[in-house]
């Protein structure tokens, strides 16, 4: 018990360490330079100590090929390869697939997974040829802003396109946000009437077993352990 509680804790800050290395994509002016070198090394020690306690290295590395290249420094030479801390999102994924069973089976109804993924990608997408179109957008992290405000229809009207370009872009991300928008709240609509009293971790057991020759070995592990903790938890009570 106390080995998974250790891990869950690790898990646990790996996610927010995650989570604001993405927030400190929006940082432009690079005041928070020594945050980010901080999360970076962070997630060195942490990533190298499960690495070497790995019983097969090579195994370890073709498990989890995304987490090591998220390691590279993006500073000097990799400056402009902003594509890789976004990489820390598969981290963070891995870990809510993990522990946060009730928020997976909402994200695996109505294709919302498959939503945001797709939006995701056109926020990343979108933010390359903003850069180049718009003069009042210098950064691809200043892309990656505009991008998201516009998607989510927010609008603060703090960068505007004013090329005809960047106006297609525009119209194509405001599109994705609303079928995004209203896939959200369908989903979670859809799941607030079926939970009623069922088990989050039960309905997302019975989500992974229906798609069993699709699942990564990775997955499987997982399924397996939460299997487990059900059945010690039935028989403990």
């Amino acid at each position: 018990m106390k080995k998974e509680q250790t891990s869950y804790i690790k898990d646990i800050f790996m996610a927010a360490l995650a989570i604001i290395s993405l927030f400190l994509l929006l940082d432009t002016h690079h005041i928070y330079s020594w945050l980010r070198r901080f999360i970076w090394l962070i997630f060195v020690i942490l990533i190298s100590f499960e690495f070497f306690k790995s019983k097969n290295k090579w195994d370890y590395v073709k498990r989890h090929p995304f987490e090591l290249i998220a390691l590279i420094p993006v500073s000097g030479v990799f400056q402009g390869v902003m594509i890789v801390r976004l990489l820390r999102l598969v981290v963070l994924w891995k870990i809510l697939r993990t522990h946060f069973p009730e928020l997976m089976a909402i994200l695996t109804m109505n294709g919302l997974s498959k939503m945001l993924k797709i939006t995701g990608g056109m926020i990343l997408i979108s933010a390359i040829p903003i850069t180049y179109l718009e003069e009042g957008i210098t950064s691809f992290a200043e892309g990656i802003w505009w991008a998201i405000v516009t998607t989510t229809t927010v609008g603060y009207g703090d960068i505007a396109p004013v090329t005809i370009g960047g106006r297609v872009v525009a119209v194509l991300l405001m599109f994705f946000g609303i079928g995004c928008i209203g896939t959200i709240t369908g989903t979670v609509a859809t799941y607030l009437v079926r939970s009623g009293d069922k088990n989050p971790h039960k309905e997302f057991i019975k989500n992974q077993i229906d798609r069993i020759e699709t699942i990564s070995d990775k997955d499987f592990d997982i399924l397996l352990q939460m299997i487990g903790q059900i059945r010690n938890d039935k028989v403990n009570h």
